[in-house]
């Protein structure tokens, strides 16, 4: 038994009475904790006057054109992807604060907003520790800010994630402190703000449980704050409905995918494995206390409360996903100090060791014993935040000027407005955009926008931009439909291919990167937008196949038999490889692939087709096309008109081979697409 008072919990009783002006003076500290984060942001951010990442570039443009033109509720610069039909800007609430940073030099007002919203995060927990008199709340506000790069320059670059981590920290406060409405109103924020505000019910939920495990009771009215504010911000959020489908893209496939390793879209780092040793060497201010403390915690014997268990269980969550995708270390971070202050002021109340053996050391041993050791805390601290900005600052002090400007230049002169430019590499067009929004790009932002939108056609696009495309020219014409496009200088292989071809001519070429020009202008209005609604959509390769049977050009689909599902594995960059697939025979034989389309109502339609050797065209049950030429595929070459009746539609096609490849490849055109039942 000890005398000591109790511990001081993350979690207050409801009924908690503050001194007079107690308000005020934890505001005042919290301002104070606010200024001098945004001072060390300030100095870290300029040490360039550069943007020191390219996804910036895209975020300050899209802030200014919301302030010039209005909230955007589509974005005619993503040529392909699921930008190009459903648009949903995930960071609306991130784009709406940036506007006031927009009224002078777009770079240097990223650089400030970066600075500036990117110290609420540490402020915030700072405050929240204070606010529950944490133990030394300076402490771990100053661990934080010598936490490394993995945390300073996730939180320094203009990204909306400096916006997420701030609204993060504040959701948990107000989740432990029990404050109802003010957690409904993070997470309606939340909403607006970044494509991850679920997290706030996943605080909840962890609350709620941890709450049943010490208290034997659960509130479930913070869940239900948090989930009408998701609700709320999900339905006034401009691009509802198309939130959903995004979302699920980015929080869910996106990770699967990087987890899995099923396919390389060739995303960012961020979303690479963590290295267990850089962790440990880079992160020391962070991980050392909270595995300590958790050590700590299990050796002393502590009683842990709700809000204890909370943090633990989230924290512990965050450290196992940053080991598996580094963009979590973001959360990770503030969140284990976070604990670790909880489990060190919980000690120190309850007189655990060492605390109570310091407490007990009296005169000049005991003071000098006091001194030596404040003086070894000073000296490590130093050397932690002396290791930290070495760690960080090279990422900022070697930011330079742009290596697109001067092709983005070039584009803007010579390139008539509305054209859709080629990318070479999903992040070429962020920066792009931002020097020149006369133009549209390929793919925008992020590969899995495309992939999930269309894999084939991501396929395609992949295989066309490493040189291994050996109808470069018919897929940059019919299928891309760009007559120009840009590409870094490390796309050496498609820049030999099209030196090898004179139909293309590389008309700007600088150290970083290059631009080419198609030659043949037959397309007319090549990679213009809008895309009429007869242009080709998606690949379709969701199909049935027959078994394979004599080479008889006049038969029908009758004479088809045993239908099977196509194998995934048959399918690449949108075109369907019939050879091995086990048909019964692969020379002078036809095959059938059938499918089933189901129409909210009567259209008139196209279907773009292509194929080795030969090929003809049933819808429900007439032919439309016969065309029995012996030929190597090409792209979208047949195009045939269709009419396709409200309800169920059979589409049959007949694909023969003579002799070597047999392949096909389908598309309808938009006008289809946008009337079909999925």
């Amino acid at each position: 038994m000890t005398d000591n008072p109790p511990a001081v919990r993350p979690t207050p009783a409801p009924a908690e009475q503050r001194p007079r002006g107690a308000g005020a003076k934890l505001a005042a500290a919290g301002l104070a904790a606010y200024l001098c984060t945004a001072a060390f942001y300030r100095t870290l951010q300029f040490l360039s006057p550069y943007l020191p990442e390219n996804d910036g570039y895209y975020h300050i443009k899209m802030a200014f054109l919301m302030r010039t033109t209005g909230v955007m509720r589509s974005f005619p610069w993503a040529r392909l992807g699921l930008w190009s039909e459903h648009f949903f800007d995930k960071d609306f609430l991130f784009h709406f604060i940036l506007q006031a940073f927009t009224f002078g030099d777009l770079q240097y007002g990223a650089k400030w907003a970066a600075v500036l919203l990117g110290a609420l995060g540490p402020a915030a927990l700072y405050y929240s520790l204070r606010r529950s008199k944490a133990l030394l709340p300076e402490l771990w506000l100053f661990l934080l800010l010598s936490s490394g790069s993995f945390f300073l320059y996730r939180d320094l670059v203009p990204r909306p994630q400096i916006l997420s981590i701030f609204l993060s920290v504040a959701a948990m406060h107000h989740i432990l402190r029990r404050q109802f409405v003010w957690a409904g109103v993070v997470a309606f924020l939340y909403t607006l703000a970044y494509a991850a505000p679920f997290v706030t019910a996943a605080y909840a939920l962890v609350f709620i449980g941890a709450c049943y495990w010490v208290e034997k009771k659960a509130d479930w009215r913070i869940l239900a704050a948090v989930a009408l504010g998701l609700l709320a911000g999900t339905l006034v959020h401009p691009n509802f409905p198309n939130n959903f489908r995004n979302w699920y893209v980015q929080d869910v496939q996106t990770l699967l995918s990087s987890w899995s390793g099923d396919v390389d879209l060739r995303a960012g780092g961020e979303l690479s494995s963590m290295n267990a040793r850089a962790l440990v060497t880079v992160s020391t201010a962070a991980f050392f206390p909270y595995f300590g403390a958790i050590l700590y915690s299990v050796l002393a014997g502590l009683k842990a409360d709700a809000g204890q268990i909370t943090l633990l269980i989230t924290s512990f969550c965050f450290f196992v996903l940053t080991l598996m995708t580094k963009r979590f270390s973001e959360y990770w971070t503030p969140f284990s100090l976070w604990y670790a202050a909880s489990v060190a002021t919980q000690a120190y109340r309850e007189g655990s060791r060492p605390f109570g053996a310091l407490r007990r050391l009296r005169g000049p041993k005991g003071r000098a014993a006091l001194a030596g050791g404040a003086a070894l805390a000073v000296a490590a601290l130093a050397v932690l935040f002396a290791r930290s900005c070495a760690n960080v600052a090279p990422s900022f002090s070697r930011a330079g000027p742009s290596r697109m400007e001067g092709a983005a230049a070039w584009l803007r002169s010579h390139v008539p407005e509305g054209e859709t430019v080629y990318t070479c590499d999903w992040d070429d067009a962020p920066e792009l955009f931002f020097f020149d929004s006369s133009h549209s790009y390929l793919v925008f932002l992020d590969p899995n926008f495309l992939y999930r939108w269309d894999p084939g056609l991501w396929r395609l696009w992949n295989q066309t931009s490493n040189g291994l495309n050996v109808n470069l020219y018919e897929t940059m014409r019919d299928v891309f439909r760009a007559r120009y496009g840009f590409c870094t200088s490390d796309f050496t292989r498609l820049r030999t291919q099209m030196a090898q071809d004179p139909r293309f001519e590389i008309v700007y070429s600088s150290p970083y990167n290059y631009i080419f020009k198609r030659g043949d202008t037959r397309l007319k209005g090549a990679g213009r937008l809008p895309d009429p609604p007869l242009s080709p959509g998606p690949f379709e390769t969701d199909w049935l196949h027959s078994r394979a049977v004599s080479y008889d050009f006049d038969a029908g689909p009758a004479s088809a038999e045993q239908w099977s599902r196509l194998p995934k594995e048959a399918v690449s960059g949108g075109i369907i490889n019939l050879l091995g697939l086990g048909l019964g025979a692969d020379e002078y034989a036809c095959v059938f692939l059938k499918q089933e389309i189901h129409m909210r109502q009567d259209v008139s339609g196209r279907v773009f087709l292509g194929s080795d050797d030969g090929c003809a065209l049933f819808v429900n049950g007439r032919q439309v096309y016969r065309n029995p030429a012996a030929r190597e595929l090409q792209l979208d070459v047949d195009r045939i008109d269709i009419r396709l009746k409200k309800g169920r539609n059979s589409v049959v096609a007949k694909v023969c081979n003579i002799t070597k490849d047999w392949a096909f490849a389908a598309r309808y055109s938009r006008s289809v697409l946008a009337n079909r039942v999925k």
